[in-house]
């Protein structure tokens, strides 16, 4: 994700699910002004990021290594809008210990 390189004004919509958790959190903005870029004028982005603070953490995923990282909450929104996005939606579900921030959002 971090190296994906398309022509700017690309496309009408991204499509970012349960993706971005599983890159490291440093690299988040990067991978938002990306696909800041590779949107037309008023594309959408449909994105799933954490809800808690992970710096990082590696476990056992039903028996295969897994890698998360990702800011909390409040940030992911904070990074949403320094990338150029405008938040039209967002909501924080799933059980708690396992929650994630889903934002709809529209270039500025």
């Amino acid at each position: 994700m971090r190296r994906l390189r398309f022509p700017a004004a690309s496309f009408d919509g991204v499509l970012a699910l349960y993706s971005m958790i599983h890159v490291p959190r440093r690299d988040h903005l990067l991978l938002l002004r990306g696909f800041r870029k590779a949107l037309r004028h008023h594309g959408l982005l449909l994105v799933v990021m954490g809800r808690d603070d992970v710096p990082h953490d590696r476990d056992d995923f039903f028996g295969t290594p897994m890698y998360w990282s990702h800011f909390g909450g409040e940030r992911n929104r904070e990074l949403l809008a320094e990338a150029g996005f405008r938040i039209l939606w967002s909501r924080e579900v799933g059980p708690i210990g396992d929650r994630h921030l889903w934002a709809l959002a529209r270039v500025r």
